[in-house]
């Protein structure tokens, strides 16, 4: 049954678009969680796969791959705070993206590079080569963190949540806040 009074109408409209304007305006968690959950299994699965692959030692080379994309990520969005934060969806979906992309591409590419631990002693090639693969799996846990870090500083009064979330979280009973 339609309102007689146009003026009714016009309100509830706007009362509508302003309650999914708060409801998006909210952090992404559910995107939150799935991306934290990739970035750690894909973490997880490096380790395995170089402790397979290359020498054990090497495993625990992800380790540190991953807190340098961090921390990478980090001072990008400290640098460039601003523009990042007046284009936060655009940023995160694309960080979110090339972390997608760039898990697979990276692994890929650093297999093809032809490092043997056993000749690290004699061939000085050998850590350039190490450094290659460093850097090659640096880039998926840049991007990874580029979106997360944003996220926390965008939304800095939810940080309780996103944190939450992005912990893997879910199911927790505690009450957000």
């Amino acid at each position: 049954m339609a309102s007689a009074d146009p003026a009714a109408s016009t309100t509830s409209e706007r009362s509508v678009q302003s309650d999914r304007a708060e409801r998006t305006d909210g952090p992404p968690l559910l995107a939150i969680a799935m991306l934290s959950a990739a970035t750690l299994g894909y973490e997880i699965l490096l380790m395995r796969l170089f402790s397979v692959i290359q020498w054990h030692h090497f495993a625990y080379m992800m380790i540190s791959v991953a807190l340098l994309g961090y921390g990478a990520a980090g001072t990008v969005i400290a640098l460039a705070r601003g523009v990042l934060l007046a284009r936060y969806a655009q940023a995160f979906v694309a960080g979110a993206a090339a972390f997608g992309i760039f898990a697979l591409t990276s692994f890929l590419l650093a297999q093809g590079v032809e490092f043997n631990p056993l000749e690290l002693a004699w061939d000085p090639r050998q850590l350039l080569r190490l450094l290659v693969i460093y850097v090659l799996l640096f880039v998926p846990f840049f991007f990874a963190a580029f979106a997360l870090c944003l996220t926390f500083t965008r939304f800095g009064e939810a940080a309780p949540a996103v944190w939450r979330f992005s912990s893997c979280c879910l199911w927790s009973r505690q009450p957000m806040r």
